[in-house]
C-alpha cells in the first residue's frame, strides 16, 4: 500500500485520494489514505499508454531521423526509462520495486520496444492538425453554414485556453484609451481624396456592411474594423502598388478594450502535469496553435475564394463565444513578416463615435452601449507611394515552389 503523502504529482495524489481507503502505508509506515500497491502500478502503466506512442507508429520521416540519421529528436525511450523520468516525486522505494515490473516488450522481430512522448509535435500525428483538414474540407464541400464538425473542433481547441469558463488571463491584452489604430485606404481620384479628407470618420471607419467584401476575417456583407498599430503597417496591408496616393487616419479606443493575443497564443504552455487528464489534448492544442496562428496569417492564394474561410469561422466562433471576454484579436501583419501587428475587433464593436475624441462614461447607461472608437482629429496624413519593397528567397530548384504545405512545414518550417 502506498499513501497519498508519498506521491508528490497532483494527478497522482487524486487517484490515491479516489480509490484508496485509510491504511497503513508500507513505505512510510503512517496512517493515511492509501491504494494497493497493483492497483496504482496498473494505473501508472494505463497513463504511460495514453501519452506514448511505439517508434513502429512515426511517419516514415521520423522514423528516417531517429533511425538513420541518428536525430537525438524526438527523444525514444524504453518504457521503464520513462518512468525513471517521470516518477521522481513519488516514494523512491517504490519507483524501484515499480520499474523492476515494467514489462520489457518486445516487438514481432524480438527487439525492445522504443517509445516517444505523444506531444503533439510528432510528424502526422497531431490530432488538431488531422482535425483540421477535416474541418476546412468539411466546411468547403459539405456543410457550411450550420456544421456541427466545425463547431465541435472550435469548441475542443478552444476549450484548452478556458479555466473556470474564462480565456487565460494572459492571453488576453488590455487596448487602453491611449492606444493609436490607423486605417488607411488607397485614393483612386482627386474626389476619393477630397472625400476622405473631408469625412475620415466614415471614408477610413470601417467599410459599411452592404459594401463589405470578403476578408481574412470576415465574409462578404460583414464589416469589421481592421488597423494597424503603426502607420507604415497599416499602409503595407493595403498592398498598394508604386504611384498610388494613400490616406491615413489615426482613431483610438472609445473606452478599454480586451483582446485576444494570437501572438502570445502560439507561446502558450502547459501547466498540467504529464499525468493529467487533460494533458494529452493540451499539448497537442498548445502544439498546433504555432501552427493555426500561421494559417490566420497566411496571405490567400489567387484566385481562390475559399482561403478565408477556416479563418472566418474561427473569429465568428471566438466573437460567438468570447464576445462577452474579448472585443477582438491581435494578429502579426504578414506583410512586414510578423514583425509588426494588427488588429479586428468583432463587427459588434466597430463603430466609430461621431464628433470629437473622447472616452466613454461606462457608468453612464446612455454611453454603455456607444461606439467603441473615436477618430483623432488632425490625424489625417497623405501619402505618396515611391516604393515597394520585396524580399524573397532564392533557390537552384524548384522544391520550395512545389512542394506542398506539410512537406515545407517539416523540412523548412522557417521559410514557409
Amino acid at each position: 500500500m502506498i499513501c497519498v503523502k508519498c506521491v508528490n504529482h497532483n494527478t497522482l495524489k487524486t487517484f490515491v485520494t479516489s480509490h484508496g481507503l485509510v491504511a497503513s502505508c508500507d513505505y512510510c509506515d503512517n496512517q493515511d489514505i492509501c491504494v494497493d500497491d497493483e492497483k496504482f502500478e496498473q494505473f501508472l502503466l494505463g497513463k504511460a499508454k495514453e501519452i506514448l506512442v511505439t517508434t513502429d507508429e512515426l511517419s516514415k520521416h521520423d522514423q528516417a531521423m531517429i533511425f538513420e540519421c541518428g536525430s537525438p529528436d524526438p527523444h525514444v525511450f524504453k518504457l521503464f526509462d520513462f518512468f525513471e523520468s517521470h516518477l521522481d516525486l513519488v516514494n523512491e522505494s517504490f519507483v524501484e520495486q515499480f520499474i523492476e515490473k515494467v514489462p520489457d516488450e518486445t516487438n514481432q522481430n524480438g527487439y525492445s520496444l522504443l517509445y516517444v512522448l505523444n506531444d503533439g509535435n510528432l510528424d502526422e500525428l497531431n490530432d488538431f492538425e488531422e482535425r483540421w483538414y477535416n474541418f476546412t474540407h468539411s466546411i468547403r464541400h459539405s456543410k457550411r453554414f450550420f456544421n456541427k464538425l466545425a463547431f465541435t473542433f472550435c469548441k475542443d481547441l478552444f476549450e484548452t485556453i478556458v479555466e473556470d469558463g474564462q480565456l487565460l488571463k494572459h492571453l488576453v491584452v488590455d487596448l487602453p484609451v491611449t492606444q493609436p489604430l490607423y486605417r488607411a485606404r488607397v485614393g483612386y481620384s482627386i474626389a476619393d481624396i477630397e472625400a476622405i479628407d473631408k469625412d475620415p470618420i466614415n471614408q477610413l471607419g470601417a467599410v459599411p456592411a452592404k459594401f463589405a467584401s470578403s476578408q481574412r476575417m470576415t465574409p462578404a456583407g460583414v464589416s469589421a474594423f481592421y488597423a494597424a498599430f503603426d502607420r507604415n503597417t497599416c499602409i503595407s496591408e493595403l498592398r498598394p502598388i508604386v504611384g498610388d496616393g494613400v490616406v491615413s487616419g489615426e482613431f483610438r479606443p472609445n473606452r478599454a478594450l480586451k483582446l485576444l493575443d494570437l501572438n502570445i497564443l502560439k507561446d502558450v504552455q502547459i501547466n498540467d502535469d504529464i499525468f493529467s487528464d487533460r494533458w494529452l489534448v493540451l499539448s497537442h492544442a498548445y502544439a498546433f496553435f504555432p501552427e493555426l496562428v500561421f494559417k490566420l496569417t497566411r496571405p490567400s492564394s489567387r484566385n481562390n475564394q475559399h482561403d478565408y474561410l477556416a479563418t472566418q469561422v474561427i473569429f465568428e466562433f471566438l466573437s460567438t463565444e468570447f464576445g462577452s471576454q474579448i472585443n477582438g484579436i491581435i494578429y502579426p501583419s504578414i506583410q512586414k513578416n510578423g514583425d509588426s501587428q494588427c488588429v479586428v475587433l468583432f463587427p459588434e464593436y466597430s463603430q466609430v463615435k461621431s464628433g470629437l475624441l473622447g472616452t466613454t462614461n461606462l457608468d453612464d447607461p446612455f454611453e454603455k452601449n456607444s461606439p467603441a472608437l473615436c477618430f483623432v482629429p488632425e490625424s489625417i496624413k497623405f501619402h505618396k507611394v515611391k516604393s515597394v519593397s520585396f524580399e524573397a528567397t532564392e533557390e537552384d530548384n524548384s522544391l520550395m515552389l512545389t512542394s506542398s504545405d506539410s512537406m515545407l512545414r517539416t523540412l523548412f518550417p522557417s521559410e514557409r
